[in-house]
């Protein structure tokens, strides 16, 4: 998923940026501090930017060469799968509930009781790849896991997505008004009897008027690769032909990240705020879906992220989400985020009245 914001360089480079609307992002958190309004001209580089709509996958086309992705990875390992050349550069790691439900009233009382039911899991026809089956695919995985069983002791019960226009998420009340929809229709579902459990989260609110439980929360699982999935692990992906013709301009978004994460480390009690005009959540429910965002939203190419990724790269083969095999590590380009990291050390050194604006201060 992404909001793209179409720039226009003084150079003459034209690139794409998107970054996710649906979980909070290092990039939702940048684009709130330091690019205001849907369009503009940044006031760093000069590049004219507004913002251009809502897909549910980034087009990998000739036409769009140059192009800057930040989001939850399934999108980039799917492109990466297919050909597309790009590298990832930036990795982080967002802690979140991925709870299994059932209704109040179900017999289930254990996660050993999913053996021979029927699991509700979403379905969008029109993604390259699904990101929410993804996630809710990986979500049972790791639920049935805990009590020895796998994905074949349960039957899959497929709930198409109905078709939406994308220019509907632009805003903060379509998002938010999706989101409720996509809500309603599950638990209608749910409560009528069509599957018995099904991958989701709701607000407590909702949760004890429609009578709901929490069967297991993957977020308990001790393991991390076992927790990871297509929203707690995001990546910055980056075009390949951006990355070799305008090499600064990565970097430059790089440096912007890590700003605005140390931002986070200095107000981690205001990021809630920046950041719920962005998503679909109130600053209210941002706690109980999200654990520690200060955290969440730094950046780095850490070895554990890294072998992380190699699962869930793995995982989507493993179940047909992916058609083709790649190495990760060739896919990983570590020199943009050095390079940015040394040069945002330096200027905050040079210059601390630029890196930390009164708004960032304490």
């Amino acid at each position: 998923m992404g909001d793209l914001l179409n720039a226009e360089v003084k150079q003459g480079v034209e690139h794409i940026y998107a970054r996710c609307a649906s979980v909070p992002t290092t990039s939702a958190l940048a684009e709130a501090l330091y690019l205001k309004g849907s369009e503009g001209t940044d006031p760093e580089t000069g590049a004219l930017y507004c913002k251009a709509g809502f897909v549910s996958h980034l087009e990998y086309s000739p036409e769009h060469p140059y192009w800057i992705r930040h989001a939850g990875h399934a999108v980039g390992i799917w492109g990466r799968s297919r050909g597309v050349d790009s590298r990832m550069v930036a990795l982080s790691w967002l802690e979140g509930s991925y709870p299994v439900i059932t209704p109040a009233n179900s017999p289930i009382r254990s996660v050993a009781d999913l053996k021979g039911k029927r699991l509700g899991i979403v379905r969008s026809r029109d993604a390259g790849i699904d990101r929410l089956y993804a996630q809710q695919l990986k979500t049972y995985a790791t639920t049935l896991g805990t009590a020895g069983l796998d994905l074949s002791d349960i039957r899959l019960v497929p709930i198409d997505r109905e078709r939406f226009d994308p220019h509907s998420l632009d805003s903060h009340d379509g998002r938010r008004d999706r989101l409720v929809q996509d809500g309603w229709h599950l638990l209608a579902r749910l409560t009528r009897g069509d599957f018995d459990a099904v991958a989701g989260r709701f607000p407590d609110a909702i949760a004890e008027a429609v009578g709901l439980k929490v069967l297991y929360d993957t977020r308990s699982h001790p393991d991390p690769l076992a927790r990871v999935n297509p929203s707690v692990l995001r990546g910055v992906v980056v075009s390949g032909p951006l990355l070799r013709d305008r090499r600064d301009l990565v970097v430059h978004a790089l440096i912007r990240l890590l700003k605005a994460a140390a931002w986070a480390e200095e107000n981690p009690w205001q990021i809630a705020e920046k950041l719920s005009d962005a998503h679909a959540i109130t600053e209210e429910q941002f706690p109980a879906a999200y654990e520690n965002l200060s955290e969440g939203v730094q950046l780095d190419l850490d070895p554990a992220k890294i072998a992380a990724l190699r699962v869930q790269k793995d995982f989507f083969l493993e179940h047909g989400l992916i058609d083709r095999d790649f190495s990760v590590d060739s896919w990983i380009d570590p020199a943009p985020l050095r390079e940015a990291r040394r040069l945002y050390a330096k200027a905050r050194t040079d210059r601390p009245e630029r890196w930390f604006p009164p708004e960032g201060r304490r």
